[in-house]
This record gives structure tokens, sequence and C-alpha cells, in this order.
């Protein structure tokens, strides 16, 4: 059964609390204030981060940029990265054209009925430290015709669907877990409790992480 219905609005997905609102302690410490300095310096200038975990290294630059701006990635690259992904993407093609097969001619606007979810735990590990766990769901348009053989007087279907694959996660650090701790392509040490209090200290910002891929299809029935 296709995951689709007819529609243009984008299905409900979850911004996680993380660390709470950006500044909510209102003011910041001399040590954290020295612990990002010593933080950023330690990762920009780290050349096995920079190789070894290139996304996972620009990501929490990002973060500690304090700016807060939503981050576009590039899905093909990510595809190129992660076989979990690709297969993701694969699967939401095959489901929109399922569904744009039981339509009628003319035009039609679909969309996901729920968002899904997917992680990187087991395909990628640099992937894994810059995302972990996302969300993803598909929308497009598709346009039926009738087509007419006048030399057997045989009728088909032609089908053209655009289908956007959407991508979406909150680069943020949960403050209520158990804190464990990790280490960062096994050389810098962070926790989310240590991390989410530069946020909550005006001295980084969470924020979204976004992408979307386009594909076109055309088909005859």
């Amino acid at each position: 059964m296709s995951n689709y219905r007819l529609g243009q609005n984008d299905p409900p997905y979850t911004i996680d609390e993380g660390s709470g609102p950006w500044c909510s302690m209102g003011h910041f410490s001399d040590d954290f204030f020295h612990y990002k300095h010593y933080l950023e310096r330690a990762v920009d200038g780290n050349l096995f981060l920079k190789y070894k975990y290139p996304y996972a290294q620009y990501h929490l630059l990002h973060y500690l940029n304090n700016t807060g701006d939503d981050l576009h990635i590039d899905l093909s690259d990510l595809m190129g990265r992660s076989s979990s992904l690709r297969n993701e993407y694969e699967n939401e093609l095959k489901q929109a054209i399922m569904f744009c097969q039981l339509l009628p001619p003319g035009e039609h606007f679909f969309v996901s009925k729920e968002v899904s979810h997917g992680d990187f735990i087991s395909s990628n590990t640099d992937l894994f430290y810059a995302i972990g766990g996302y969300q993803y769901w598909g929308k497009g348009y598709v346009f039926i015709t009738e087509l007419y053989h006048s030399s057997d007087k045989m009728r088909d279907t032609r089908c053209r669907y655009e289908l956007k694959f959407k991508f979406f996660d909150r680069y943020n650090w949960n403050i209520t877990k158990a804190d464990a701790g990790v280490r960062l392509g096994g050389v810098i040490p962070v926790t989310d409790r240590f991390m989410g209090q530069f946020h909550q200290e005006c001295l980084a910002r969470e924020y979204n992480i976004q992408g979307v891929i386009e594909k076109e299809v055309i088909w005859d029935d």
C-alpha cells in the first residue's frame, strides 16, 4: 500500500527540543567562553577530522559559529556515502509511482501521508556524528494523459511526474539524556550536556539541516 495521498502540504515533522531556547541562561561564563575558543581551534585545525569526518567537523563548527542559520546539504553526496539513505530514496520513488498509477488522467499534486525516519548508525560513521537520525518524505506533481494509437486503435496512458525527496534534521544536543559521552573521531571528547551548555550560554546555536533532491520520471502504461 502506498504511503502517499493527494495534496500539497508537507506532513508534520518533529523539531527536537534539544538544549531548549537559545541563550536561556542569559549570559556566558568565563570558563565556557574559553572552552569554546579551545574547542574551535581543536576541531578546525584537526587534519584527521577534516579527512576522516568532514561532515561531523563542518556541522560542529557551524554550531559553534553561533548563527542558527539553516544548513542545506547535498543529498546526492550523502546518498553516495550512505546505502541506507539511497535505499530510502529509491523506495520513495517506487511508492510515488505506485500511487500515481492509480490516478485518473489529469493533473495531480501528491505528498507523503507521514514522515519516515532513518539514521546513519550502521551506514556511515561520519554522517552519524554529523546528523545521527533524520526524517524524510516525498511530495510531487503528476500529469497523466490518455494516448490513442490510430494504427491499432488502442489506448494507453502517459505519466510524467516530478518528485521532491525532502530531508530534515535538527542539529542539537539532548541535555536530558544520560551523559555517556563520545570522542569525535576518537579524538575530541563531547557530551550532550557539555555541548548543549554552549547553546544555553549564548555561545553556540542549534540549527536545522535540510536537503531536497528532485527527480522526473516519464512512463507509459
